[in-house]
């Protein structure tokens, strides 16, 4: 089974940043989000240091 998830500019900017600026494969991460579900474990993600300690994140509506 496929599914087509879309990301946009508007409302997944932390999705966005993620992809963007730490390079996350996003499919394998709800691949095994979706996994860890299933079988009733937990998952945890730790937070990574910016690659680039210049790039600021803002977020305009």
């Amino acid at each position: 089974m496929k599914a087509v998830i879309r990301l946009y500019k508007c409302h997944d900017m932390d999705l966005l940043l993620l992809k963007m600026v730490y390079h996350v494969n996003l499919a394998k991460t709800a691949k095994l989000c979706l996994k860890a579900f299933v079988d009733h474990e937990n998952i945890v993600f730790l937070p990574c240091e910016s690659p680039n300690p210049e790039i600021k994140y803002v977020y305009k509506k």
